[in-house]
């Protein structure tokens, strides 16, 4: 029996650039909610290139940096 997989999420969880953070459908940050990787939104229009491998890696370090200083910060109660 074959097992299909989800590699990446083609709808989107649209993201702040700056912070990581999930927004809401009016753009408003959601506090606490970020994303990184293969469920952000607005990367692949139709189809998920298999064919080139690593191609998220480089969001998914940049945007997980990002996610883990700013969810830091937010457990301390400052602002990055």
């Amino acid at each position: 029996m074959g097992v299909g997989a989800s590699l990446v999420v083609m709808g989107d969880f649209t993201v702040e650039p700056s912070t990581a953070n999930v927004l809401d459908t009016d753009y408003n940050e959601i506090s606490g909610l970020y994303a990184c990787g293969n469920v952000m939104g607005g990367r692949f229009l139709g189809d998920y290139p298999v064919v080139l491998a690593g191609t998220s890696h480089g969001t998914c370090l940049c945007y997980g940096r990002l996610a883990g200083y700013q969810a830091a910060a937010n457990a301390k109660g400052a602002q990055a």
